[in-house]
Formats: C-alpha cells, structure tokens, sequence
C-alpha cells in the first residue's frame, strides 16, 4: 500500500495573514447603552485604526442618537 503525502495547508500565506491584520474591520454594533456605551467610549478609540463601525442599532432612540454622534455616524447608519 502507497500513501500520498500532501502538505495540509493550516495557516494562510504570510501575504493573507499581512492582509488580514492591517485590513480594518467593518463592524456592525448591536446595542449602543449600558456596557456598549462605555466599550463606544473607552475601549473604541484604542481600536479605531483597526476597525469601524459602520452602523448602529439600539432601542432607545436617546441613546442611539448620543452614541451615533459620537462616533461621527451618518443619521442613515443609525
């Protein structure tokens, strides 16, 4: 019996991996009171040059416009 050896591929290219890390993420954020609030204000900014968010969702209307503005979110990503 012959066996076949095929390398199993388990990491992406160093090129992909290179790609993966410095490609910001575009992120949607569910939620914009209690714990999502202070993630917005303090945890964010320390992020911000690796990922976006792009639109917000919440219930209250309050929170969600306070949130929205600070984060520079057109009303439409609202």
């Amino acid at each position: 019996m012959e066996l076949i050896s095929t390398p199993l591929r388990r990491w992406p290219s160093l090129e992909t991996a290179e790609t993966a890390v410095t490609k910001k993420k575009r992120c949607l954020m569910i939620g914009a009171g209690g714990m999502a609030r202070g993630w917005i204000r303090r945890f964010f900014p320390s992020f911000a040059e690796r990922s976006e968010i792009v639109a917000l969702v919440d219930v209250d209307e309050v929170t969600l416009h306070e949130q929205g503005h600070f984060l520079d979110l057109p009303k439409e990503a609202r």
